[in-house]
């Protein structure tokens, strides 16, 4: 009752309504309590309604496929003891719930199986008299053409596209990974990338290196984080991560003005969970940087 009350704000636009069991002939729209922007709620249900985004999960011809526009969210707990689908159109929200009350195993299937049937069969049913319009879009957002890869406004040399809903007022930058370059197109990654492509022995890579300095990306400056007692010590630690723009083969690490390690690539260990106050330095032969973080 509560997941579908709470699946029903998202194609309400964001409004929270109060239910009642009792049968209504002609049943008027209520309007409810905002409690997600209209674009957040936008957001959610553009993702739960695209057929292609669940592709890779349920397959292009799956049983959440609709003739008419509808979302839909499935769910399996832990040895299959409670399954569950949620859909929504416009106009109705359905939740199907199978379980047993002594926490038992069902039959050993997903929510996405006996569940995902029912919602759609009871969305179908509800649908019959009238098809259900699209999902509202805000006047708000607009629907913007973005890189594939980057996730950035298109450029010329963009080779994928996909088409997001964006605040009216965004002001993307444009995609930087695709360049022209002696009339062939290249792809140019940001160094964020650089560990994941060591990690991986991914070989012929660019990446962007103009005027960028040693960083340390992990941990963030002036972090805070907390001992967990209930786990031990040797399965805890920070991860600490550097780029390094200008091809060093090794790094130096100094914890609180000591020699601490050396590091070669991917510039990336897992510091353990000390308490106290800490101090990290990396130094190349060209350049360094430093972090300070507490641990509690």
């Amino acid at each position: 009752l509560e997941l579908t009350r709470g699946f029903a704000v998202f194609p309400r636009g964001g409004e929270k309504i109060e239910l009642t069991a009792i049968y209504q002939q002609d049943r008027q729209l209520i309007r409810g309590n905002p409690i997600y922007s209209e674009y957040s709620a936008l957001t959610i249900t553009d993702i739960l309604s695209d057929n292609e985004s669940r592709a890779m999960g349920f397959g292009l011809s799956n049983v959440l496929q609709t003739s008419f526009p509808a979302m839909f969210k499935t769910g399996t707990s832990n040895q299959f003891n409670n399954i569950w689908t949620l859909g929504a159109t416009v106009d109705y929200t359905v939740g199907v719930w199978i379980g047993n009350f002594s926490g038992e195993t069902v039959i050993g299937k997903t929510g996405s199986t006996l569940p995902a049937l029912l919602a759609v069969a009871a969305l179908k049913f509800l649908s019959e008299q009238q098809k259900p319009n699209e999902f509202k879009k805000p006047e708000s957002t607009k629907r913007t053409a973005l890189c594939a890869l980057s996730g950035k406004k298109t450029s010329p040399h963009c080779t994928g596209v996909i088409y997001e809903y964006l605040p009216i007022h965004s002001n993307l930058a444009e995609c930087d990974y695709h360049k022209l370059k002696n009339g062939r197109i290249e792809v140019v990654y940001p160094l964020e990338f650089q560990n994941w492509a060591a990690s991986e022995n991914l070989q012929g890579i660019n990446f962007h290196n103009v005027n960028a300095v040693l960083k340390i990306i992990k941990p963030k400056e002036k972090a805070t984080y907390f001992f967990d007692p209930s786990i031990r010590f040797k399965d805890q630690g920070i991860l600490v991560e550097i780029l390094s723009p200008h091809g060093e083969d090794e790094l130096q690490v100094y914890h609180n003005g000591k020699f601490y390690k050396k590091l070669t690539a991917p510039f990336q260990f897992f510091f353990p969970m000390k308490k106290g106050h800490h101090h990290l330095k990396v130094i190349s032969p060209s350049d360094s940087d430093e972090v300070r973080f507490t641990i509690k």
